[in-house]
């Protein structure tokens, strides 16, 4: 995902003016990259963490903080909030503010696309969604909200059945870039039109956005 590679390229150009060195950790599971924390933990070779998430009941950070590291999260924070360095954008306001859009182009039948619950920048954008709703005494269709487990598989079934209903939603707020391009794709295996048939936003404004045809409407959070 081009977002964390844009948070990086931020994070090492900062890290180098001040002459501190940055080692990438990843992993395929939580488990994998806790055994690599812990590894480099008993070894001495860091003196801080930066996580480039933030999610409920998280096993790496429970370790960071039971072990008293200095860590820092990139999003809210939900273990230990007054204990922890974060920073944030505003995600409820940026989903509200993505759902206003849309509505003042003249939609009303506006879906929602989004990760798992457990990411808290998703869930507050979704938050955000409802709240333009309510503003705008519109009613929420459960229907309308697609949760998607893993970015990198095909769309859910569910997404394609709705995208395929008369009644379906005129417009979709996305909760970003990599999964907005992924709902162009379905819409054109649905024989959709972008924007014609459906409207898109979604969130970051990332290479995704502009090399998608066509091109995302995209709300920039600055992550560099």
């Amino acid at each position: 995902n081009s977002f964390f590679l844009e948070m990086i390229q931020g994070i090492n150009h900062y890290c180098n003016a001040h002459q501190y060195t940055t080692t990438l950790i990843t992993g395929k599971t939580d488990e994998e990259v806790l055994q690599v924390i812990r590894s480099m933990v008993r070894s001495g070779q860091t003196e801080s963490f930066i996580l480039l998430y933030s999610k409920q009941k998280d096993a790496i950070t429970d370790f960071l903080y039971n072990q008293g590291l200095l860590f820092a999260l990139v999003g809210k924070a939900y273990q230990y909030a007054n204990q922890t360095i974060y920073v944030d954008t505003d995600n409820i306001l940026a989903g509200q503010d993505a759902t206003e859009y849309l509505y003042q182009l003249g939609h009303r039948r506006i879906g929602y696309i989004g990760y798992e619950k457990t990411l808290l920048f998703s869930s507050d954008r979704k938050y955000g969604y409802q709240l333009a709703h309510f503003e705008h005494d519109l009613p929420i269709n459960p229907d309308y909200y697609i949760e998607i487990k893993d970015s990198f598989k095909k769309m859910p079934t569910e997404l394609v059945d709705l995208l395929k209903n008369n009644n379906r939603p005129t417009a979709f707020v996305v909760t970003d870039d990599f999964l907005g391009v992924s709902l162009v794709q379905t819409c054109r295996e649905c024989g959709l039109s972008i924007p014609n048939d459906l409207s898109i936003i979604s969130f970051n404004n990332s290479l995704f956005a502009l090399l998608s045809s066509p091109p995302l409407t995209s709300i920039d959070i600055n992550s560099v």
